[in-house]
């Protein structure tokens, strides 16, 4: 089996001197406390080597072509060391350093998908399997018979299949799909060694204008809340007049009250998260650790359901029945459709103009927290992102709500 505790460094090997007083730079691998060292047939002085990151020191004579070779050996390093953990090799210095010196082979485009969705399929990850098959069968549609290697993606190919799904009645938010799992599979194939940065079509920030870059692609709507006197009308609504729609009108307002809970998360919650007086689970998404104080209202949902279903809070999913991750997803898709329906009808209802849907619960209570004057950082947390900017991207789309809002007072 393959033993983990391995560790690779580039390093100034300061025990040897060249003839021009410099030393040799060399890859150390370390496992098992023992240490093997390879030359990478560079060299330098130690006031030109920084030890800390590894590379030359920016003042050095050739540091950019040189800690681009550096950058080159690291990331093979790190594929073959993925390799030993992929294939379960028992680790040795002879397989590291002769996979090291190994060329790759050009990789099939669809080859490669095929290998990440098998991939996705060992680890349970039902999601992310099913966004890399329809990527991958769309690109099977847009290449034909014709044989792609992952080194034969540039920006006009990228450009290509942006217009071969446009043309074929692709949203601009199903394109960005495509294409940004595209991107996340060359990336994979870029960290694996199968390709090499220089050869990166996608650009890396939205003013790389030489690379291709997904900022073009518009995502539809910004995200939109509902008005403080709608939200009201929706908390007053009595669903006893039309019972098919309790069930889904308890859980928007539960998502509302319970700092915008995904509806999948709802879905996924069971009594094992909640105690004194708070829920805490892992969000599905980024499986940041959430924290909620059961106030009042939350309460007083939880108890409408208390005992009605087994294992999980809510009666959505069965644990006799959805027992696996596929299951369990495609009964969360269909019961989400049902629950946009309903709040359509509560809409009708109450004569509410703004389409709602189950993510509204989530834009209507982080618009609560913005109107309140609550910071970036603690809406951030409530809400669970994965950092400050994702937090600050998303109510830079809500803000315009804001400006509206004011307007409406003139």
């Amino acid at each position: 089996m393959f033993q983990p505790k391995v560790s690779v460094k580039a390093i100034l090997y300061i025990h040897k001197t060249l003839k021009d007083g410099s030393h040799p730079v060399m890859l150390q691998v370390i496992h098992n406390r023992r240490v093997k060292r390879k030359s990478l047939e560079l060299s330098s002085y130690p006031d030109d080597w920084d030890e800390t990151l590894e590379c030359f020191k920016s003042t050095a004579k050739n540091s950019r072509p040189n800690n681009k070779t550096l950058a080159a050996v690291k990331t093979k390093a790190e594929a073959t060391l993925d390799w030993f953990r992929v294939n379960k090799i028992p680790f040795t210095y002879e397989k590291f350093f002769h996979q090291m010196g190994k060329t790759p082979k050009p990789k099939n485009l669809i080859g490669w998908f095929d290998e990440l969705i098998s991939g996705f399929e060992r680890q349970g990850k039902v999601g992310n399997r099913r966004v890399y098959v329809e990527t991958k069968n769309a690109l099977k549609r847009f290449v034909g018979k014709k044989e792609v290697l992952l080194q034969d993606i540039d920006f006009a190919f990228l450009k290509g299949f942006e217009e071969f799904l446009r043309i074929n009645g692709n949203s601009d938010s199903t394109i960005h799909i495509r294409i940004r799992t595209l991107r996340a599979a060359y990336y994979r194939a870029l960290n694996s060694g199968l390709v090499s940065e220089e050869d990166c079509p996608f650009a890396r920030s939205p003013y790389d204008r030489s690379r291709y870059s997904l900022s073009s692609l518009k995502l539809g709507t910004n995200p939109r809340a509902l008005s403080i006197i709608d939200i009201e009308l929706i908390k007053r609504f009595d669903a006893s007049s039309e019972p098919k729609l309790k069930l889904w009108h308890s859980l928007f307002l539960f998502s509302y009250y319970a700092h915008g809970m995904s509806f999948s998360d709802i879905s996924l919650l069971t009594y094992e998260s909640i105690h004194d007086g708070r829920i805490l689970y892992r969000r599905k998404k980024g499986h940041q650790l959430i924290s909620i104080n059961i106030t009042e209202p939350i309460k007083q949902i939880l108890n409408q359901f208390e005992g009605k279903s087994e294992g999980y809070v809510f009666p959505i999913l069965d644990p006799t029945i959805h027992t696996t991750e596929q299951s369990k997803l495609d009964r969360v898709k269909k019961c989400r459709a049902q629950m946009n329906k309903a709040m359509c009808r509560i809409r009708n209802i109450l004569g509410i103009k703004q389409p709602i849907t189950s993510y509204t619960a989530r834009h209507t209570y982080a618009m609560a927290l913005r109107r309140s004057g609550i910071s970036d950082e603690v809406i951030s947390t409530n809400l669970g992102h994965s950092n400050l900017l994702v937090t600050r991207h998303y109510l830079s789309q809500l803000d315009h709500q804001v400006y509206d809002e004011a307007n409406e007072v003139l």
